[in-house]
């Protein structure tokens, strides 16, 4: 295959045909009838090259082609206009506006072919060599202090790109003649999402030299901004000083801040620590809960803890019930709002959770959740045990998704059934998971249920593997509180005993749970 080829033209029988025809010469084609619906699918598709009509209702070719200019992902597509109009002056519109070449209708195909020949040719000599006005570099070596003064000095336009030693896209900062125009980190934006970048130490920095002309999201200077932040970053380290160990759990002294804290920091900032301190969160979780930037939350929860406005609890007790006044949804407000806006959006691509103890990856295939992985557990049980956790920094890919579907159910069944496991799950001892596990030979015989229904005779398998309740529960493909469940009928139908202990029950094997 030569490549993808992106065809728009207001015209069906003009667009199938070039679809066709393309698609005989070995390029993978696709065809769309307006700009505003080839804009969401081009971050998806990837195409190597795309040929458009100009004259076209609601987004004409030339708004179409400067909307992919201006965005960074797809600004160095290769695009060719394809357009009856033969004046001289609209074929100069359509190069300033950034298109790489201007084919006139009517067109031969063998034309067509050459000319996207030495199109898709310029592009591929293009991405061999970097441009001198682009730089690049180690976090642990050069700053973002360091890399904006470059920036700033030479007063450049462009994309400064934040990435993982791994090649992710964690976040961006765009410049508009040397200043700050927009940021953003995972799912924060504007200064605060600045903020978070400056704190980051690990990973690499790319900047794209381009015109940028994006509405202003960052108001103040390059200097105020960077003053700003470091002021943040010092009076978060004396929240690590305060507390050496985060991953304490911490207690509201007082329903509000005093109005100096208030207005230092915003009410709103403060109120969303208070909310987190009352939910049980940790120190840990709070600064790390995606809500804010890391220095701004642990700055705000450093001043509230050296005015006693939260304490550190003596001794927590992460397995006590949850209070009986919990909200009805226990999943965290934002990754609701995450997947909704996926699901009324019908998007497809990847949604990654960091800052949680292990990977944590939802998939979505037209807005629909299809599977998810907590670590190596993977399904429904992995979705549930995502929404069980707190905290975290969401990033969503649109990207084509390939993995195997394990989940079917709607959304608004998923958040309900989700909700009733983590509910149920937190209200459990969990020092029980530790008790010893055995399967009794004696009643296995009398116990035909168990032989007439899947899910018990999968978990009374698992039971002659592992020694452990929560081994059971690991190890088994369904979700955790209805593998508890399936353990709980066992002991009720004599299948299985669950007993105290501190050593390691024996797999144990029998003819019947075997066959």
């Amino acid at each position: 295959m030569k490549g993808k080829v992106l065809i728009v033209d207001d015209d069906p029988k003009i667009g199938r045909f070039l679809k066709f025809k393309l698609s005989k010469a070995d390029f993978e084609a696709e065809y769309y009838s307006s700009g505003r619906e080839a804009l969401k699918r081009i971050p998806e598709l990837k195409p190597h090259l795309i040929i458009s009509d100009i004259q076209m209702p609601l987004m004409n070719g030339y708004e179409f082609c400067e909307k992919l200019r201006q965005d960074a992902r797809t600004a160095n597509i290769p695009f060719i206009f394809l357009s009856g109009r033969t004046d001289t002056s609209d074929q100069l519109e359509g190069l300033r506006l950034g298109a790489d070449d201007y084919v006139c209708k009517p067109v031969k195909i063998d034309f067509l072919l050459e000319r996207m020949g030495k199109v898709l040719e310029r592009a591929a000599k293009a991405r061999t060599f970097k441009s001198q006005a682009d730089f690049s570099g180690h976090l642990s070596q050069m700053n973002l202090n360091d890399a904006m003064q470059i920036v700033e000095s030479n007063h450049k336009s462009g994309e400064l790109e934040f990435s993982t030693s791994e090649g992710k896209t964690i976040g961006r900062i765009l410049f508009n003649k040397g200043n700050l125009v927009k940021a953003q980190f995972g799912a924060l934006e504007g200064a605060e999402a600045f903020y978070g970048l400056m704190d980051e130490e690990e990973g690499f920095f790319e900047f794209f030299g381009r015109t940028v002309d994006e509405p202003e999201q960052i108001k103040i200077t390059n200097m105020a901004a960077l003053l700003q932040g470091s002021r943040l970053i010092d009076e978060a380290k004396g929240l690590y000083k305060l507390l050496p160990n985060q991953d304490v759990l911490l207690v509201s002294n007082a329903k509000q801040a005093p109005r100096e804290t208030e207005d230092r920091y915003g009410s709103d900032k403060i109120q969303k620590i208070l909310w987190m301190v009352e939910k049980r969160f940790t120190a840990n979780e709070i600064i790390n809960s995606g809500k804010m930037s890391r220095p701004r939350a642990a700055s705000i929860l450093s001043d509230l803890l050296k005015k006693n406005i939260v304490l550190v609890q003596e001794e927590p007790d992460r397995e006590e019930p949850e209070a009986p006044e919990e909200p009805r949804l226990l999943i965290e407000d934002w990754l609701i709002k995450v997947l909704q806006n996926i699901d009324a959006r019908k998007m497809t691509g990847v949604l990654e959770i960091g800052n949680r103890p292990v990977k944590e990856t939802i998939f979505f295939q037209d807005g629909r959740v299809v599977n998810a992985f907590h670590g190596r557990t993977s399904g429904k049980k992995a979705l549930y045990r995502i929404f069980s956790e707190r905290g975290g920094a969401p990033k969503f890919q649109i990207i084509p998704v390939v993995v195997n579907q394990l989940i079917s159910d709607d959304l608004d069944y998923l958040l309900e059934d989700g909700n009733w496991e983590v509910k149920t799950l937190r209200g459990l001892r969990k020092i029980s998971f530790n008790n010893m596990i055995s399967i009794n030979p004696r009643n296995l015989d009398k116990v035909s249920r168990i032989k007439n229904r899947p899910g018990l005779k999968e978990v009374l398998t698992l039971v002659q593997q592992h020694g452990r309740v929560q081994e059971v529960i690991d190890a088994s493909q369904i979700t955790d509180m209805r593998t508890y469940n399936h353990l709980l009928t066992l002991v009720k139908l004599g299948a299985i005993n669950i007993e105290k202990g501190s050593g390691k029950a024996k797999p144990q094997r029998t003819p019947e749970s075997s066959s």
